[in-house]
């Protein structure tokens, strides 16, 4: 069993033969990269703005104050 502990990660890329990604492990979406330095530079950079904010994924505040559970807006 692989335990993921970054939100994005760096993949060989499904839509180029030879070029990598950055997949995002929340929302399922793949950035193309064209390089595998460029690609982990990029998720590098994207983790570490993603563990430095405070904004909720869930429910759009900042600070987030809902522990994780979202009133629908629907």
């Amino acid at each position: 069993m692989i335990i993921q502990k970054e939100r994005y990660v760096v993949t060989d890329s499904t839509k180029f033969i030879g070029k990598f990604s950055v997949y995002d492990t929340a929302t399922g979406e793949e950035t193309p990269c064209h390089n595998y330095h460029t690609a982990k530079n990029d998720a590098k950079d994207k983790n570490l703005i993603k563990q430095m904010s405070s904004y909720c994924d869930c429910c759009e505040c900042d600070p987030c104050d809902c522990d994780g559970v979202s009133d629908s807006k629907e």
